[in-house]
């Protein structure tokens, strides 16, 4: 099931007020940036907005790949609209990539998840609250290494073992 056109007209326009009302500053200091094509982001909180409408948050559970777009388009019309009234519009460069994040998300067994997250929740928004225990570099993960001989300079290509650990055993001959 798809949103229809009105139920992304009204997801628009509440966001698109509730923008303008709670983050004219961020907008105005996003269009005071100089690079056009940096992707700029609003973070949203999940919490007021909802408190703002709470249809919304029923759409935002709902249909949760079919929201950021509307978001999205919903901050740019909202961006345009404060240029427009601004008397300092000269000053401002319209950004195209704004896009709007998520943050806050109210405590529901729905949305908060204490564990790693499972396939059913793949298409949902998620928060997810744990403590970080380890963290180390990146490590990139070789899948093959080419060795070559002394001798007649032969190269020999040789995969991984996976069962040790993605290791590499050089040719002996």
């Amino acid at each position: 099931m798809y949103l229809n056109s009105e139920q992304v007209a009204l997801i628009g326009q509440v966001f698109e007020s509730y923008v303008l009302q709670h983050h004219q500053k961020d907008i105005l200091s996003i269009l005071m940036e100089n690079d056009e094509d940096s992707h700029y982001s609003i973070v949203v909180n999940a919490m007021t907005l909802f408190e703002t409408n709470m249809e919304v948050g029923d759409y935002f559970n709902a249909f949760p790949n079919e929201i950021l777009p509307v978001f999205d388009n919903a901050l740019r019309r909202a961006t345009m609209s404060l240029i427009q009234s601004n008397s300092q519009h000269d000053r401002f460069i319209m950004k195209q990539n704004l896009h709007a994040r998520i943050a806050g998300l109210p405590v529901c067994p729905e949305l908060t998840r204490e564990h790693i997250p499972r396939a059913r929740d793949v298409g949902h928004f998620l928060s997810i609250n744990g403590t970080v225990i380890r963290s180390s570099l990146v490590k990139v993960l070789e899948y093959e290494q080419d060795f070559m001989c002394n001798k007649c300079k032969h190269v020999i290509t040789v995969k991984a073992d996976f069962e040790q650990y993605y290791s590499f055993t050089p040719p002996t001959a």
